[in-house]
């Protein structure tokens, strides 16, 4: 079998929470003299975590991680710029800013502190917020990073402004479950949909407030915008803007899934990652948070 393959049975095992067929998949990937990278052994853990809850999935990321600790430390970066949020042993959170892709912002980081930072997450171009970088070169902890985000034990909270009837009252929470098929357009860009030949994606969301916007101008039908908080479950491209657009609250300033009459008072799009949380080297939790930029606390204050 090749790696695709081995690749492909560990996620149907993780689907389908069959953790015992998945860690005989991994020993068979071994007995093949192929060594599992942090997507193989995160997969695995994610068979675990479904089936067996975090502290299983934990544990065994912290037994196999071992190997990649071992040898030369991961530094602690130690550097000044007003992008990062927060420095630990191979890793930076940093505030991305809109309207650049993630790997141009890392890119440019990277150059102006002169090191190699890697990404193991990604943000849309049009969205901010805290963004995690490993640093240095062969980092265990971009292993570490990619396992857990694998393994689905990552947090990430964002901030979204949605407009449409109503979800709720404050405090409303809601778990979209809708697979979403992505296509690239010319090479640069993509566009998601939901559709039943997709990827399984699950959106958890809680309502925060509430907004009228009967008589605005821009508003048309619009009864109301709500402020969420979303966390995904899955990781697809676009995943929340393309499951409120399918719900029919699209975000308000989405050029590509949502209305684009809604820029007279959104003037970007609404999605901002708040705060991402995952598990330290040591087993403890790592949290960076980034405030609401003040173009978007603009536009609550004016509603």
């Amino acid at each position: 079998m090749s790696r695709v393959c081995y690749v492909s049975a560990l996620a149907s095992c993780a689907s389908s929470m069959a953790w015992e067929a998945a860690l005989a998949c991994l020993t068979a990937m071994q007995n093949a003299q192929m060594t599992p990278g942090a997507v193989e052994v995160g997969t695995l853990a994610e068979s675990f975590n479904r089936a067996l809850g975090h502290k299983a999935a934990r544990e065994l990321l912290c037994s196999v991680s071992t190997s990649w600790k071992a040898g030369k430390k991961d530094a602690v970066p130690n550097f000044t710029a007003e992008e990062i949020i927060m420095q630990g042993p191979g890793l930076l959170m940093a505030n991305k800013p809109e309207s650049t892709s993630t790997e141009e912002f890392a890119a440019a980081l990277a150059a102006r502190l002169n090191c190699r930072l890697s990404v193991t997450s990604r943000l849309d171009h049009p969205t901010s917020g805290v963004l995690p970088l490993a640093f240095g070169t062969e980092s265990s902890m971009e292993k570490w990073l990619v396992a857990q985000l694998a393994a689905r034990l990552v947090e990430k909270e964002y901030l979204c402004l949605c407009e449409g009837e109503a979800l709720g009252p404050p405090g409303t929470t809601g778990l979209v479950v809708a697979p979403i098929r992505t296509m690239e357009l010319d090479g640069h860009t993509s566009r998601s949909e939901v559709s039943p030949t997709g990827r399984i994606a699950r959106t958890e969301y809680q309502v925060l407030r509430r907004f009228s916007c009967r008589g605005a101008q821009w508003a048309e039908d619009t009864s109301e915008v709500m402020l969420l908080a979303a966390h995904p479950i899955t990781g697809r491209t676009h995943q929340i803007r393309v499951h409120f657009a399918f719900l029919g609250r699209p975000l308000l300033g989405d050029l590509t899934y949502g209305r684009r009459d809604s820029l007279s008072v959104c003037p970007r799009l609404f999605l901002h990652c708040r705060r991402f949380s995952c598990i330290g080297p040591d087993g403890t939790p790592l949290v960076a948070e980034a405030p609401l930029p003040p173009e978007l606390q603009n536009v609550l204050e004016t509603l």
